[in-house]
């Protein structure tokens, strides 16, 4: 793969940056406004005006500076180029939180080379963090570095978790993991809804450990590199890369990484 230098990388985040911000006014907005619910797959599987109105923006900022790179967003598909530039794009990760007035929800924009992340933005409006990231460069928010947490076994952890919108045999598998979980004396478990903001906090040490069946490249490419930049760990659930297809996650600190996927394998969960 060739390789990009620091100045085109410093020009990608500051791109990427201006799109999120332009994002983040837009939700802020619209935070805490009855808004038209539109569903998709299920009626737990929700799209607002915000999401629509926020991917138009992060586009049409992108597209101004680089009019070539691919678009890879949620809610709608872009006109494909020959590019070996590609943005991945969830405006509003946290939908089901936003719609009921919960202030926890992200805007999280990646930039892959060749299928590599180069660049990872996660924004959380509600508290004013920004969390970002460029390949080789470490993690950060606000400014400030941060790093994965030095908790080396599960009982001292505190890990995170998510569902996806399938609510059969994978969510009764994932219950089954997490009592696994916490009869072994994990210190707790947490479900935030908005696996970006989840992968951000084992980056900052917040929490230990995240894991998900189930999630779409959008929703973990900007928080893949920020977590590894920090230090830390991401895998699917055999312990295998993530290469932006659907697929189980597994972040952490990198401390207690092979010992969650061993808890994992026991109850037999599948890796995508």
């Amino acid at each position: 793969m060739k390789e990009i230098d620091h100045k085109s990388l410093d020009s990608f985040l500051t791109t990427g940056l201006k799109a999120v911000a332009c994002g983040e006014e837009i939700l802020q907005g619209l935070f805490g406004r009855q808004l038209k619910v539109m569903q998709k797959e299920t009626h737990y599987n929700l799209v607002t005006e915000a999401d629509l109105t926020c991917e138009k923006a992060i586009v049409k900022t992108i597209a101004a500076e680089f009019p070539t790179h691919n678009i890879f967003a949620e809610e709608h598909k872009y006109r494909q180029t020959d590019s070996p530039f590609c943005w991945i794009i969830d405006p509003l990760d946290g939908t089901s939180n936003f719609v009921h007035h919960i202030p926890h929800y992200a805007i999280s924009v990646a930039l892959a080379y060749q299928n590599e992340v180069m660049v990872g933005i996660v924004a959380d409006p509600a508290k004013a963090e920004t969390f970002f990231a460029v390949k080789g460069g470490g993690a950060f928010l606000n400014e400030r570095p941060i790093t994965v947490s030095k908790a080396s076994t599960l009982n001292e952890s505190l890990l995170i978790t998510g569902f996806y919108y399938e609510r059969g045999t994978k969510l009764t598998q994932a219950m089954d993991l997490i009592e696994s979980l916490l009869k072994m004396g994990i210190i707790d478990i947490r479900r935030f809804g908005a696996a970006s903001l989840d992968l951000c906090y084992v980056a900052c040490g917040r929490a230990d450990g995240y894991f998900e069946y189930h999630l779409n490249s959008w929703d973990y490419a900007a928080g893949l590199l920020i977590l590894a930049e920090a230090e830390g760990k991401i895998t699917d659930y055999g312990g295998s890369p993530l290469t932006m297809l659907p697929s189980s996650v597994v972040g952490t600190n990198g401390l207690i990484h092979s010992k969650l996927l061993e808890v994992i394998a026991q109850n037999h969960l599948p890796f995508s």
